[in-house]
C-alpha cells in the first residue's frame, strides 16, 4: 500500500505536468509567440501530442507521456522522436518539413520563446497544407466520389516502388509471430477496457476471430517474411495522411508515419495496405478500396496480400476503436465529444466484425426457421454487432400494407396482408434492401422464414447475380419453448402476427433447408442459452464456415 508521502509526490508530479502543459498551450495560442506573426492560431490535441496551426506554419510537440507503447517521458526522448519523424517521413513526403532537425523551444526569464535561453522542449516545424489537398477531406464519411477523382494510379505509383525498394526485415519466426499476434489481442479485453456501449459479446467474437485467423494464416505470415514482404514501412497509412499534388508540389505526398514505435511500422506491407483499405471501407468507399487493393497486389505480384486483408483490416479497425476509446477518457472533452468518440469506437468494432464474418467480399446472411424459433432475436443481435439493419419480412410486410409495425394485424386484414401477391412483394422488397446493404456495407442480414426450397433457391440466384454469396442460419427450438414464446407475444409489442393457434398450420408449410450444402448453412438451437449466447455461438460457426 502506498504511503501518504508517495501519493502526495505522485499528485505533485501530475499537477506540475498539468501546469507545464497549460503554460505551453498559452504560449502556442498567442500569435505573438511566432516570428512570422500569424493572424490566429488553432490548437489540436491528441493523447500524445499538441499541434499548433499558425498559418502558414505548423508546430508539433510531444506530450511528456509514457503509455508503454510510446514513451515521451524525457526531453531527450522527445527530441529524438522529432528527428526520427523528419527522417522517416522524408521518404514519402520530404517537402513538408521546414527544417531537417528538431526545433528547440527555449525559456528565458521565465518566458517561452523560439530564439534563446535554456532549451525546455522540442518540436517539429512543418509547412501548413491547404485543407483541400488532404485526401481525407475530399473523401468524406458516407460521401461519394467519381472514379476519376480518386488518385488510384498516383497512389500505386508512389507506394509500389516504396515497398519494392525497402530493405526486408527478418526476425526469429516465433518472435515475429508473437509480434503480430500480441498487438491484435491487446486491443481487446482484458488489456483494453471499452465503454458499455460496445457489448462484451462483440469483443468476445473479435477475440475468437483473431485467434482462429492467426492460427490459420501462421504459415503464410512466416512465408511472407521469408519472401521479403516485411519491412520498415509507414504504419499509419490512411486517407488523412495522403496529400494530393498541387502546382507547387506535383507529387502525391504521404506523411505522418509512425516514428515512436518501430514495431508498429516494421510490418508486412499487407498491413500498410489494409489500413488505407479499412479507412476507405469505413467511409463507404468499398469500390475504391477493392480497386486499390487489387492494383497494389498486381503491381507487387503479391496474391498473399489479398488473402490477409480480412485479418489485417479487422485489426486496423480495432486500432482505431482503441484510439477513440482512449480519447473518450480525456476529462477535458465535453460530454458530447466523449459520446462521439464512443460511437465512433463502436462503428469501428462493427466494421471489424463485418470483416470477421464476410472478409473483404460481399456476403448476405438469411436467418431462417419456424415461427417462435428465435430467428428474429438472432437476426437483431447479429445486425447490432455488424452495424447494419436486419431486413425483416414481418416489418416490411406491415409497412407495405400501411399497418403499424408493432401492433397485431386486424383479423379482417389478414387475408390481404398474407396473400401470395403480398408475400411475393414482401420478399422482393426485403431482398432489394439487403442487396443494397451488401453492396454498400459488405454484409446484409435477412430475417424471414424462407419456408420453401423454391424461395431459398430464388434468393440464392438473385444474390449470386449481384456477386454476393448468400449464407443461411437455421434457428430452431423445441415445440414447447416455441409455444411459450408465442404465448408471451400476446402481452408485448411484436412485429410478427404468429400466435400459438397458428403454430400447426405454419409448421406444415415449413420445409427444412436440407437441400443446402454444409458450406452454406449453420444450424443453432436457441433454447440452450440466452439470446446473446445463441448469437455468439452461431456467429462463431459462421466464422468457421467462412474462414
Amino acid at each position: 500500500m502506498k504511503s501518504t508521502q508517495a501519493i502526495r509526490r505522485e499528485k505533485d508530479v501530475v499537477n506540475r505536468a498539468a501546469m507545464e502543459r497549460q503554460r505551453l498551450l498559452d504560449f502556442l495560442k498567442n500569435p505573438a509567440s511566432y516570428k512570422h506573426g500569424p493572424q490566429s492560431v488553432r490548437i489540436i490535441e491528441t493523447h500524445i501530442s499538441i499541434v499548433a496551426l499558425a498559418t502558414p506554419s505548423v508546430y508539433k510537440f510531444r506530450k511528456p507521456v509514457n503509455f508503454g507503447w510510446v514513451d515521451f517521458s524525457t526531453l531527450e526522448k522527445r527530441k529524438d522522436d522529432c528527428n526520427r519523424e523528419i527522417e522517416l517521413n522524408s521518404r514519402l513526403c520530404p517537402e513538408i518539413y521546414m527544417t531537417d532537425s528538431a526545433v528547440p523551444l527555449f525559456e528565458k526569464d521565465g518566458r517561452l520563446n523560439f530564439e534563446e535561453g535554456e532549451i525546455v522542449e522540442y518540436c517539429v516545424a512543418m509547412h501548413e497544407i491547404d485543407s483541400d489537398r488532404f485526401l481525407g477531406n475530399r473523401m468524406l464519411d458516407g460521401g461519394h466520389i467519381d472514379d476519376a477523382d480518386f488518385p488510384l494510379t498516383q497512389l500505386v505509383d508512389r507506394l509500389a516502388p516504396f515497398y519494392k525498394e525497402a530493405s526486408s526485415l527478418h526476425f526469429d519466426p516465433d518472435t515475429y509471430y508473437q509480434n503480430v499476434r500480441q498487438p491484435m489481442l491487446e486491443n481487446l479485453p482484458p488489456y483494453q477496457s471499452y465503454p458499455i456501449e460496445v457489448a462484451v459479446e462483440m469483443l468476445d467474437l473479435l477475440r475468437y476471430f483473431f485467434e482462429t485467423s492467426l492460427e490459420k494464416h501462421r504459415r503464410l505470415l512466416m512465408q511472407r517474411m521469408q519472401d521479403g514482404c516485411v519491412g520498415d514501412f509507414h504504419g499509419d497509412l490512411h486517407l488523412q495522411h495522403i496529400v494530393l499534388p498541387s502546382q507547387e508540389h506535383p507529387s502525391l505526398c504521404i506523411f505522418d508515419c509512425i516514428e515512436f514505435n518501430d514495431a508498429f511500422r516494421q510490418i508486412d506491407r499487407a498491413a500498410d495496405i489494409a489500413f488505407l483499405c479499412m479507412d476507405l471501407d469505413y467511409r463507404g468507399y468499398r469500390k475504391q478500396s477493392e480497386a486499390f487493393c487489387k492494383a497494389v497486389a498486381d503491381a507487387l505480384n503479391d496474391n498473399g496480400l489479398i488473402a490477409l486483408q480480412p485479418l489485417l483490416r479487422a485489426y486496423r479497425a480495432c486500432v482505431r476503436a482503441k484510439v477513440n476509446v482512449l480519447t473518450s477518457t480525456n476529462e477535458e472533452l465535453s460530454p458530447e465529444e466523449r459520446s462521439a468518440c464512443v460511437n465512433t469506437a463502436r462503428r469501428y468494432v462493427n466494421l471489424a466484425l463485418r470483416y470477421a464474418l464476410a472478409g473483404t467480399e460481399k456476403k448476405a446472411i438469411a436467418v431462417v426457421g419456424k415461427v417462435g424459433s428465435g430467428k428474429s432475436a438472432f437476426a437483431r443481435f447479429a445486425a447490432s454487432c455488424l452495424g447494419v439493419e436486419a431486413q425483416s419480412s414481418d416489418r416490411i410486410r406491415k409497412e407495405l400494407s400501411g399497418l403499424p409495425v408493432l401492433q397485431p394485424t386486424p383479423d379482417v386484414m389478414k387475408p390481404l396482408v398474407y396473400d401470395e401477391a403480398t408475400s411475393e412483394k414482401t420478399y422482393n422488397t426485403m431482398m432489394e434492401l439487403a442487396l443494397h446493404d451488401a453492396q454498400t456495407k459488405g454484409i446484409a442480414i435477412l430475417d424471414a422464414t424462407f419456408s420453401s426450397t423454391q424461395r431459398r433457391a430464388e434468393a440464392i440466384r438473385r444474390f449470386s447475380a449481384g456477386g454476393i454469396e448468400l449464407l443461411f442460419v437455421e434457428v430452431s427450438a423445441p415445440d414447447r419453448v416455441r409455444r411459450e414464446r408465442l404465448e408471451r407475444r400476446r402481452f408485448r409489442p411484436n412485429q410478427s402476427d404468429a400466435r400459438t393457434e397458428d403454430l400447426s398450420f405454419l409448421d406444415a408449410k415449413y420445409s427444412a433447408p436440407d437441400e443446402l450444402p454444409s458450406n452454406r448453412i449453420v444450424r443453432i438451437d436457441s433454447s440452450k442459452g440466452t439470446k446473446e449466447e445463441t448469437g455468439v455461438a452461431a456467429m462463431k460457426q459462421l466464422m468457421d464456415l467462412l474462414f
